[in-house]
């Protein structure tokens, strides 16, 4: 799969389920929608929401731009309201019936009130039906530890 049909393949919206864990907090539940939309310049639009599955509160938010050269090399631009600004980068590969990207942190920066990060890893399997990820944090003190995961339904197919 070339670049152009890779965006193709994940552009969408997805919904479902995820759970959260991390040793500095009691784990959680959540309800999410993920949209990959293509810009008209060629980047993927990424736009990222969770909910309290009990209460229907909102609970976190992501935007940014995924970037995916003609080498399937991936850039991950993302912005949190929690003041963390992140790029992370990892090649885009097929198999078994996917599309998957092992994306690492190589730039964190946080605003002077946000809580510090050392490291985030992002791993997405897209598949025709829909997309399972896991998301890695370190903080201070906390080696880079599975924070996030989620197995989500491609919506409209």
């Amino acid at each position: 799969m070339d670049s152009s049909g890779a965006k193709s393949f994940i552009e969408g919206e997805y919904r479902g389920h995820g759970h959260g864990a991390y040793p500095t907090i009691s784990d959680f539940a959540y309800l999410e929608t993920l949209t990959f939309s293509l810009s008209p310049k060629g980047f993927i639009v990424y736009s990222q929401a969770t909910t309290n599955p009990e209460t229907g509160a909102p609970m976190h938010q992501e935007r940014g731009y995924l970037r995916l050269g003609e080498s399937m090399e991936a850039e991950f631009v993302i912005a949190q309201p929690t003041g963390v600004a992140e790029i992370s980068t990892g090649p885009a590969r097929e198999g078994e019936g996917a599309l998957l990207f092992d994306l690492h942190s190589t730039g964190l920066i946080t605003s002077p009130t946000a809580k510090p990060v050392d490291a985030i890893r992002r791993r997405y399997r897209f598949t025709r039906q829909g997309l399972d990820y896991e998301m890695w944090m370190a903080i201070p003190g906390v080696e880079l530890t599975v924070h996030l995961s989620a197995s989500l339904s491609r919506q409209g197919s």
